[in-house]
């Protein structure tokens, strides 16, 4: 393995991932190959001094942030069933295929323990693995957060109009309610439920399109809780 090697190994990386993700990937790569090294598998790593793409500043413009009242009205205008979706997002920071492999067990005391995400192919009938690790994490590992009033009664209250289904040795709260039985929306699939419950709710940019995705609203949690002095890391 040469350095020209892992130069096409991040070439090809960046063609589908974003340049973060990429410095998440290299990270551990890179571990494996120094590891070799102290090992004295290797002379050297092929990976030391490979240019990895460069990752902005971060930085989210304010007018992509959704405002309380704006999430409320993507709640009140997407189908019901999705409601709570809305919030575990905005008021728990999950990511959406977090969200959609919400479970009961996730119920902590005070908080909400995240274990899961629903895989990209979990709404397909022949899917041998509906469920995977968190992004960036190991299988196992999970993050605990801070399980808000006002979100606990919206769990409760999507439980007693809805219930739970098992799938699994879990009890989600998404599961597919319309055929395929056993099958998990996605964020494929749940992405124009979404889409039209921001045109419903006349959130339009400039352009006419729907003027918040489902990651703006994480956007939303975090400077929410940065502005209350809750830690987000």
């Amino acid at each position: 393995m040469e350095r020209a090697d892992i130069d096409r190994f991040v070439a090809a990386l960046s063609t589908k991932l974003s340049a973060s993700t990429v410095h998440d990937r290299m990270t551990l790569v890179r571990s494996l190959f120094q590891t070799a090294v102290d090992e004295r598998r290797i002379p050297r790593s092929p990976v030391d001094g490979a240019k990895l793409p460069r990752v902005g500043s971060g930085a989210v413009d304010e007018e992509a942030i959704p405002t309380r009242e704006e999430v409320d009205l993507i709640a009140r205008h997407i189908e019901p069933y999705y409601r709570l979706s809305v919030y575990l997002q905005a008021g728990a920071g999950l990511r959406v295929s977090e969200a959609l492999a919400f479970a009961t067990q996730c119920r902590r005391f005070g908080a909400l323990r995240v274990r899961e995400q629903v895989s990209r192919t979990a709404h397909h009938a022949d899917c041998p693995d509906r469920f995977g690790p968190l992004k960036h994490r190991t299988p196992g590992a999970y993050r605990d957060v801070p399980l808000a009033a006002f979100l606990e009664q919206e769990i409760d209250a999507h439980l007693r109009r809805w219930g739970a289904t098992p799938v699994g040795c879990r009890d989600v709260l998404f599961a597919r309610r319309r055929g395929m039985a056993g099958t998990m929306p996605t964020a494929t699939t749940y992405g124009p439920d979404f889409r039209r419950a921001v045109r419903a709710a006349g959130l339009l940019g400039r352009d006419g399109t729907p003027k918040y995705t489902p990651h703006t609203l994480r956007h939303f949690f975090a400077s929410t809780a940065l502005a209350h002095g809750v830690p987000v890391h």
